[in-house]
């Protein structure tokens, strides 16, 4: 039997019959309805990042760069971790943003994630890959050799 679709604006359920599929979107509009959705806002070194909820996809944030022209941003990143909660959604993205302001150089730490201790543990360990795979390529490795080596040596408990 094919499916029956029942939209509430643009959240939809889906049921064998339209009773089904009406429940099925008004318990999805509930859930969107509830909880929070408070914004988290960071700025560190010239990225900016902005965490926001969608009442259909979840949570999401977005990395924008600071340029040296106050009037052009550009937007690095964009990612939604629907599913996820607001602290999960902010760490990964904090993370995130930690990554990209990575100066390539000695920091093994980040200040930046020093509140959330698995995310500090899981950007040292990827700033220990780079820097592995950076050697293995000095080294004159291919890509893919360079891969396998780094990964060898440093992967993410």
């Amino acid at each position: 039997m094919k499916q029956k679709n029942y939209f509430i604006g643009s959240i939809w359920g889906q049921g064998r019959t339209i009773s089904e599929a009406k429940t099925d979107a008004e318990n999805k509009a509930s859930a969107a309805l509830n909880g929070s959705y408070d914004p988290f806002f960071a700025h560190y070194r010239k990225l900016n990042l902005v965490v926001w909820r969608f009442p259909e996809t979840g949570w999401t944030y977005r990395i924008i760069e600071n340029s040296d022209n106050p009037f052009i941003m550009k937007a690095l990143t964009m990612c939604s971790m629907s599913g996820d909660d607001r602290e999960t959604c902010i760490g990964y993205a904090l993370l995130h943003m930690a990554q990209l302001a990575w100066s390539g150089e000695t920091e093994d730490t980040c200040d930046l994630l020093a509140s959330l201790p698995r995310m500090q543990a899981d950007y040292t360990s990827w700033v220990h890959w780079q820097r592995g795979y950076r050697q293995a390529k000095l080294h004159g490795l291919s890509d893919n050799e360079a891969h396998r080596r780094a990964s060898e040596f440093y992967t993410t408990a």
